[in-house]
């Protein structure tokens, strides 16, 4: 029944034809509690967060029935958490703007429209393990993001700034899709410039480094590089499923994105400077020593692209400089 009234409401917000801003608030909030219930059944487990985001995060196209269990339950149990942060917002705003309560929850009927169909497959192959007959509710939706909708939201972006609505609501799918592959370029070129050492041939072009292997350099040297207050690790699963998300074109599940930002936000953000204290926003990747991180890089990449000649320059890192001179 919470399912259904859920549905009813997300239908109505569609519609414009809410007639209580306390009713669908109170479907909403049934709905939640009842995916928590469903969680608590089915997802009782605690998992290590390197096991969570490998199982968030996969990029399995085929399964065992064992592994496909695991899977659904670590993403029910995500998936529900981010729900509840979700409605912990919703909540929050139309409490800060009461006169302004339809239009606010208007705002987010796509996003709970998105979690009530990425949760349904989770939860009708969990329950259908004791009970066939289950159905979450009929019907589906397609996670296939057509390419000349992307295209049409490149056009849209690049002038968003001339409209005065808001461009990205028209594309909720493809603002989705397109979010993984800005979050991919921005931790590549983070990779790529708290090692900051530029690499040309003699015609000036760069060489064809393979996938992550700035990253793959830095989680091997831990003797030069230090991250504060998160796991560096984790962020290889979520680079890795971007890299997914950029050649498939999938719409990311509801709960992926907001869950990748989580994981990646500790090298975004700001941290001391260097050792004689300050701020910095670069301060998240910390450099024990630069001149010889620097080197290690250089020799890294001679021991591993060797043929060519190659120019090798250095710059200032995007990161905290913890060089200690004496």
């Amino acid at each position: 029944m919470p399912v259904k009234v859920f549905l009813k409401t997300l239908q109505d917000l569609e519609l414009n034809n809410v007639d209580s801003v306390s009713d669908a608030l109170s479907a909403i909030k049934n709905f939640v509690q009842h995916m928590q219930e469903l969680c608590n059944k089915h997802s009782r487990k605690q998992w290590s967060r390197l096991f969570i985001s490998e199982k968030v995060f996969s990029t399995k196209e085929s399964f065992t029935i064992s592994d496909f269990r695991c899977y659904c339950k670590v993403n029910l149990k995500i998936g529900v958490s981010q729900l509840k942060e979700v409605f912990d917002e919703l909540s929050f705003r139309l409490e800060e703007e009461p006169e302004d309560a339809i239009n606010i929850m208007r705002l987010y009927k796509n996003v709970l429209n998105d979690y009530l169909f990425d949760l349904k497959y989770f939860v009708e192959f969990l329950e259908q393990e004791k009970n066939k007959e289950y159905v979450f509710f009929s019907g589906g939706k397609s996670i296939r993001t057509e390419t000349y909708h992307l295209y049409n939201f490149s056009q849209a972006l690049v002038c968003s700034g001339t409209h005065g609505e808001n461009i990205i609501a028209s594309f909720h799918k493809e603002a989705q899709t397109a979010s993984a592959f800005v979050l991919r370029q921005a931790l590549e070129l983070k990779f790529d410039r708290a090692i900051s050492v530029t690499i040309r041939d003699r015609n000036g072009n760069r060489p064809r480094l393979k996938h992550g292997f700035h990253y793959s350099f830095m989680i091997a040297r831990p003797d030069l590089f230090e991250f504060v207050d998160y796991d560096f690790t984790l962020i290889k699963n979520v680079y890795d499923w971007c890299s997914n998300i950029v050649h498939t074109g999938y719409q990311p599940l509801i709960w992926q994105m907001p869950f990748a930002y989580e994981l990646c936000s500790g090298i975004f953000t700001w941290g001391q400077m260097n050792v004689n204290g300050g701020q910095s926003i670069h301060g998240g990747v910390r450099v024990r020593d630069v001149p010889e991180m620097q080197i290690a890089f250089a020799e890294h990449f001679v021991n591993s692209y060797d043929h060519g000649m190659w120019c090798i320059t250095a710059d200032k890192p995007e990161a905290a400089d913890f060089t200690a001179y004496n």
